[in-house]
């Protein structure tokens, strides 16, 4: 850690999700998945569709920061199929993929109490995520953190995804914050640590089960303000140092 990380006070919080907060376990290519939603895509359009041809085709983009939006990808579905689809149907969609395909979902040891605590002593909580909408926001509601925070960013709603500059410049600008007095959490060194650090934000960085494999403690002391190892009563210690 490094000596000088705590010496000006932070007013504002922002936290990648998955990995971060969330721990998430999914299988998308899964076999019985694969059967299960295409048979609730069918039941849905009303007409025998390889829905997984056409997600496979929509996925592909030349621009690695690109976000693709799972609600738009199922509504061209519909219309080249000459049908369409209402915000009902494709919210059962979005609903059925995501619990069907999801093997864990739940907030890490002391999440919740963490922000609740920063909250209390008056910061600002915030969201940057790679996300579907679609999944997040209910995900949010069924752990119980989405009052926590005073702005959610989804990656599918900006249509870039981190590590692009514009995505974290949208939410400094969305809620006019100052980078300087912004720490940001992650857990994932390319995506999370350094563009945030390039913009002047504090950084953190936790090691989880599922950061990128590449990824280590000793790679993240490199860059990052403070590494957690996995602990999270020490990451909430550390952040309450920050205020």
């Amino acid at each position: 850690m490094r000596e000088d990380c705590y010496n000006t006070l932070m007013q504002n919080f922002v936290f990648d999700l998955y990995g971060t907060l969330i721990d998430i376990r999914t299988d998308e290519s899964d076999p019985d998945f694969r059967r299960d939603f295409a048979a609730f895509f069918e039941s849905c359009i009303g007409a025998d569709v390889d829905v997984w041809r056409f997600l496979e085709e929509g996925s592909f983009c030349d621009d690695d920061f690109k976000e693709i939006d799972f609600a738009v990808q199922m509504r061209r579905i519909f219309e080249m199929c000459g049908k369409a689809a209402d915000d009902a149907t494709i919210v059962s969609l979005a609903n059925f993929f995501r619990k069907r395909s999801t093997l864990r979902l739940a907030l890490y040891d002391g999440v919740k109490e963490t922000l609740l605590s920063l909250r209390a002593r008056g910061c600002g909580l915030y969201v940057l995520s790679n996300a579907q909408a679609l999944f997040t926001l209910p995900e949010l509601e069924e752990l119980g953190i989405a009052g926590c925070f005073d702005g959610v960013e989804i990656s599918s709603d900006f249509g870039y995804k981190k590590p692009c500059a514009l995505f974290f410049e949208r939410l400094l600008d969305k809620y006019s914050l100052d980078a300087s007095r912004c720490v940001y959490v992650g857990n994932d060194i390319v995506a999370d640590i350094i563009p945030a650090k390039k913009l002047g934000m504090r950084t953190v960085y936790i090691h989880t089960e599922i950061s990128p494999p590449e990824d280590s403690v000793q790679a993240a002391a490199a860059t990052a303000d403070v590494v957690i190892d996995g602990d999270f009563r020490a990451l909430r210690a550390s952040l309450e140092a920050f205020v």
